[in-house]
């Protein structure tokens, strides 16, 4: 299952190191256990941490731990936005340096 709001993917982090169990943080978040632990894996998957998490847009949480889901375009917006502007005007192309 998919926890739709980033801010609760933080909280989850965030009680997940300071070492709460699933249950208290599902209660806690107000979600399923299955939920918090799925959450737990893809953090662990990708190495995300809370202080790392706090610092990225909701976007970058999303495209994170659900890249198959993520829309195209968006990603695609989200990587433009990136983009320096003189290295777009000069090389369009540099686009694939942005690309996974």
């Amino acid at each position: 299952m998919r926890c739709a709001e980033p801010v609760k993917v933080l909280e989850i982090l965030r009680l997940t190191e300071d070492g709460y169990s699933q249950r208290e943080i599902a209660q806690s978040v107000k979600c399923g256990k299955s939920t918090v632990g799925e959450i737990q894996k893809r953090c662990r998957n990708c190495k995300l941490r809370y202080d790392v998490a706090e610092k990225m847009t909701n976007d970058e949480i999303k495209l994170l731990l659900y890249p198959d889901s993520y829309d195209v375009y968006i990603y695609l917006v989200h990587i433009f936005n990136k983009m320096p502007e003189s290295d777009f005007k000069t090389d369009p192309l540099l686009l694939e340096d942005f690309l996974p």
